[in-house]
C-alpha cells in the first residue's frame, strides 16, 4: 500500500512538472512571461549615435545595449475606464551581452520597446503562429 502511494505521488509530481512554462526562462535575453508557443519576437537592441556629428568615415557604429529590459505590451481596447494610449504589459526580457533578446508570444499584434539610452521608440510588431518576427531596436543616446 505504501509503495503504491509513493508511486502515485511521484507520477503526479512528474506530470505537474511537465505542465509548467515550456518557453524561455527568465535569464538574460529571455522572457520572464514566456508563453511556450513556438512564436514570438527576436532581435537586437542597439544604442546610437555614439559620437557627436557622426560621419560614415568615423566608425562610430551603434553599440549593443547589454542588460536592457525589453518590454512587450498589447494595446488595451478603448473604453471609458482605459486611456486610449493605455497598454498592458504581456512580457519582459533582459538583453544579453550582445544586445540580443528572444520573447515567446502568442500570435497577435504587440508594441515593443526597451529601456536603453535616453529613449527607445515604441514599435509595433505582428506575430504569426509558428514563427519569430525579427525586430531590431535602436535607442537614442541623445548625443548630437
Amino acid at each position: 500500500m505504501r509503495a503504491v502511494a509513493v508511486v502515485t505521488i511521484l507520477l503526479t509530481m512528474s506530470f505537474l512538472a511537465g505542465c509548467g512554462d515550456q518557453g524561455p526562462g527568465a535569464g538574460p535575453g529571455q522572457a520572464s512571461g514566456a508563453t511556450g508557443h513556438p512564436s514570438g519576437v527576436t532581435g537586437v537592441v542597439r544604442l546610437g549615435p555614439r559620437c557627436p556629428v557622426e560621419t560614415g568615415a568615423q566608425g562610430c557604429q551603434d553599440q549593443p545595449a547589454a542588460d536592457a529590459t525589453v518590454t512587450v505590451t498589447q494595446q488595451r481596447p478603448i473604453s471609458s475606464t482605459v486611456h486610449p494610449a493605455g497598454h498592458r504589459v504581456v512580457a519582459r526580457a533582459r538583453t544579453d551581452a550582445d544586445g540580443g533578446y528572444r520573447i515567446a508570444l502568442r500570435p497577435g499584434t504587440y508594441v515593443v520597446t526597451a529601456d536603453a539610452g535616453r529613449s527607445c521608440r515604441l514599435t509595433s510588431v505582428r506575430i504569426t503562429a509558428g514563427a519569430y518576427a525579427k525586430l531590431d531596436l535602436v535607442c537614442d543616446t541623445g548625443i548630437r
